[in-house]
């Protein structure tokens, strides 16, 4: 297709030249009844100069050869007729073909010079081009190293303030990575002491991290797992587990020390019993109140009518008050006193009801 385009291209050029020669000729066979035979080469100049320009040296030379025959036909004697008499007008002939000759060539060099600078400015701008796009390319490239410095510096900063244990590990245990807050929570000196150990030796029962390994796969998350380890000292303590395995093998996570939570939670659950306790005792003394005070007001009736005649009564009467005392001091009970942090605990009714 590109080389039929360029074909017609080239007919069009030489159709051009004919053309034109076609039109000069008419042109001076116009004006023949006012100048004659004189001034017969000056028209044709002109279709000998545009073919060349336009259409290369091919067409220009074309133009120059159908240019002289017009001449020597039409307008050297004898006319209409290609046979000439006169060496001048055959000088004439000879010069009129080497000057549209040269006219041809020197336009067809011009054209040349032309198209190379234009190839040569074509190449320049595309290494200008390819210069600013790479200067863009290196400006964006080193835009995108700064970005990435930044993250990693953020996320470098991130992971060494952050007030959780983060850890990074070999599944079989061989530490990688580890930040200070990690460090503190064991109570190790360094991170590297940290990571001179193995995973296996955080856990007080190191076959809890077999059964979880055996759950965990490759993009799988754990959250809101409660372990106990040790801490170097070996003082055992809880925390709360975040891991999940990457698609390399390793395991990254985070470790929370829940050791004070679970002691306030196991404060709370002591204390929460001890008040059901206490509500029960005063629930019970309530109970026990009414029919405690029918006893003692018909031992004081019985007391009163008998006299001195049965010290039982009088024993017995005591008795019931004491047993009613206790029972008010049940209903005032306002504090849970632990009788020995070695023993379970015991409600102290003469003292928590003061």
């Amino acid at each position: 297709m590109d080389l039929g385009w360029r074909s017609s291209t080239r007919l069009r050029r030489y159709a051009a030249a004919v053309v034109l020669v076609l039109v000069a000729v008419l042109l001076r066979e116009a004006l023949r009844p006012v100048w004659g035979l004189k001034l017969r080469y000056m028209f044709f100049f002109p279709p000998v100069m545009i073919s060349g320009w336009w259409g290369g040296l091919g067409p220009g030379l074309l133009a120059t050869a159908l240019s002289s025959l017009a001449i020597t036909y039409f307008w050297l004697p004898p006319t209409y007729s290609l046979r000439v008499d006169d060496p001048t007008d055959v000088a004439g002939v000879v010069l009129f073909l080497a000057i549209g000759a040269l006219v041809s060539g020197l336009i067809e060099k011009l054209q040349w010079a032309k198209r190379r600078a234009e190839a040569h400015a074509v190449a320049l701008q595309r290494e200008i081009d390819g210069r600013e796009r790479a200067q863009a390319t290196a400006t964006n490239l080193a835009a995108v190293m700064e970005a990435l410095r930044t993250s990693e510096e953020r996320y470098r900063l991130l992971f060494e303030r952050n007030l959780a244990g983060i850890f990074r590990s070999h599944r079989d245990g061989r530490m990688l990575e580890c930040n200070e807050a990690f460090v503190r929570l064991l109570g190790y000196a360094s991170r590297e002491e940290v990571l001179a150990r193995n995973a296996k030796e955080f856990y007080l029962n190191p076959d809890d991290r077999e059964v979880l390994l055996a759950t965990l796969r490759p993009g799988m998350v754990i959250s809101h797992q409660e372990l106990q380890w040790r801490r170097a000292d070996g003082t055992p303590m809880a925390v709360l587990w975040h891991v999940q395995e990457t698609d390399e093998g390793y395991l990254e996570g985070i470790a929370i020390d829940i050791s004070d939570r679970k002691r306030l939670e196991e404060a709370e659950r002591e204390a929460s019993e001890l008040r059901a306790v206490a509500n029960l005792a005063n629930a019970a003394a309530h109970e026990i109140n009414n029919p405690l005070t029918v006893i003692v007001g018909n031992l004081e009736l019985a007391a009163r009518q008998a006299g001195d005649t049965i010290p039982r009564i009088d024993q017995t009467l005591q008795a019931a008050k004491r047993v009613q005392e206790i029972v008010a001091r049940m209903r005032r009970i306002t504090r849970i006193e632990m009788a020995d942090s070695r023993l379970p605990p015991m409600l102290d009714i003469r003292r928590s009801s003061d």
